[in-house]
C-alpha cells in the first residue's frame, strides 16, 4: 500500500513488477492454478512477467483482467474501472451481476472483452457494457515519473487529479472557475507551482485555509469590484 503522494515498485513472487500509485492498495494471493491480485484502491501499472504457466489475474471492482503477456495500467474512481492496455494482450471479464439486470439475479453470463495495446476500457457497474476506445499511452503512463499532463482539459478535472497527490487540496469556489481550460506538464505534489502557472493565464488568486486547503477564487477588477 502507498499513502497519499507516494510511490512504489514491487517485485512479487513470480518476477512480475507492479508500480502503485498514490493512496493505492494492493493484495497478492498465489495459488497454484492463479496468481491473483486484487487492487483495493488508487492505481496500478503491471509488468507481468513470463514463463508461468498460472493465469495472471487483477480484480478491480467488477472486473476480473487476465494478462496475455503483457504490460497495463489499472485505475479504481468509485465503481468505475478504467485499464489501458500498453503492450500484448488483455482480456476483461465481468466477475459480479450487473445491478438491476432482468436476467436470474443468481446467474449473470460473464461479459469479456479483449484489448489490443493501445485501447482502454472503462466499465461500471452502473453501466451494462463497457466503453473501449484509444488510449494516449504517454499520458495514461506518466503518473509513474511523477508527472501529468492536460491537453485542453477542464480546470475542476485537473484540480480533482492533482488532489490526488496531495494532502492540502485545491477547492474551486466558484462554478465558473471549473469550466477554464488547462493545458501543461506538471509534477504531481507540486501544487504552488501550478497554481503559479494558472495565476499567469487567468485573473484568479489563492488563500490557504486554517486546515490547509487552497481556495482558488477569481482576483477582484481594478477598482474594487
Amino acid at each position: 500500500a502507498t499513502e497519499v503522494g507516494e510511490r512504489e515498485v514491487v517485485t512479487l513472487d513470480d518476477g512480475s513488477v507492479v508500480t502503485l500509485n498514490t493512496a493505492s492498495q494492493i493484495r497478492v494471493a498465489y495459488t497454484a492454478d492463479e496468481r491473483a491480485i486484487t487492487l483495493v484502491r488508487g492505481q496500478a501499472h503491471f509488468d507481468v512477467a513470463h514463463g508461468d504457466e498460472r493465469a495472471f489475474a487483477v480484480y478491480a471492482g467488477d472486473r476480473r483482467l487476465v494478462a496475455l503477456g503483457t504490460a497495463f495500467d489499472v485505475r479504481l474512481d468509485g465503481d468505475e474501472v478504467s485499464v489501458t492496455l500498453v503492450e500484448g494482450r488483455l482480456a476483461v471479464e465481468q466477475s459480479t451481476p450487473i445491478p438491476g439486470d432482468v436476467s436470474d439475479p443468481e446467474m449473470v453470463a460473464l461479459e469479456r472483452a479483449e484489448l489490443e495495446a493501445g485501447q482502454r476500457l472503462i466499465a461500471s457497474a452502473r453501466e451494462a457494457r463497457p466503453e473501449i476506445e484509444l488510449a494516449d499511452l504517454e499520458a495514461a503512463t506518466l503518473w509513474r515519473e511523477g508527472r501529468v499532463i492536460f491537453e485542453d482539459a477542464r480546470l475542476a478535472d485537473a484540480v480533482a487529479e492533482l488532489n490526488r497527490y496531495v494532502a492540502d487540496p485545491i477547492v474551486l469556489n466558484d462554478p465558473e472557475l471549473a469550466e477554464l481550460r488547462i493545458n501543461g506538464l506538471f509534477r504531481t505534489g507540486e501544487t504552488r507551482v501550478f497554481l503559479g502557472a494558472l495565476r499567469a493565464y487567468y485573473p484568479v488568486e489563492t488563500r490557504t485555509r486554517r486546515d490547509g486547503a487552497i481556495v482558488l477564487s477569481w482576483a477582484p477588477q481594478d477598482g474594487g469590484e
